[in-house]
């Protein structure tokens, strides 16, 4: 009879309420953790947005720096001797972005990589998480048998 007052409180027009803090400490936190859910969508969009913008950013920078450069080089005098030296300069920009190009694929192939392994990793602690909980709940019950066996 204790136990039923914990669970239920009745109201005067006979309605049943439910009392469990279990229940309704779960249902709290899966309310937030949804609440929580409800923004992803909004965060992708936000995230993606910035990320195309400053791409865009980027290219702006390089055409404004490039093109001021060029302005620059076009109304000064560049002497005849500079130019063997041009195609060598060109070369070695040329490598020099090979380079980077490189750099910035394997990076962004190890940044896909890390997040592909955190994925697997929850996964993981969701499947112990389980696991975890059905062993301490047959343990529990194991227990609580055996104690009441012993009572008897």
């Amino acid at each position: 009879m204790a136990e039923h007052n914990l669970k239920r409180q009745t109201i005067s027009n006979n309605t049943s309420i439910n009392f469990d803090p279990y229940e309704i400490a779960k249902d709290n936190m899966l309310r937030a953790v949804n609440e929580i859910a409800k923004f992803h969508p909004q965060y992708l969009q936000s995230i993606s947005n910035l990320e195309l913008d400053y791409i865009q950013t980027m290219k702006n920078m390089v055409n404004a720096l490039l093109s001021s450069q060029k302005a620059i080089a076009d109304t000064t005098y560049v002497s005849a001797a500079s130019a063997p030296y041009i195609s060598q300069i060109v070369s070695q920009i040329d490598d020099a972005t090979t380079i980077t190009m490189k750099l910035i694929s394997n990076n962004n192939q190890f940044t896909i990589n890390m997040l592909d392994a955190a994925r697997e990793n929850l996964k993981i602690y969701n499947k112990t998480l389980d696991s975890f909980t059905e062993f301490n709940i047959n343990l529990i019950k194991t227990f609580s048998t055996m104690i009441n066996s012993q009572t008897r």
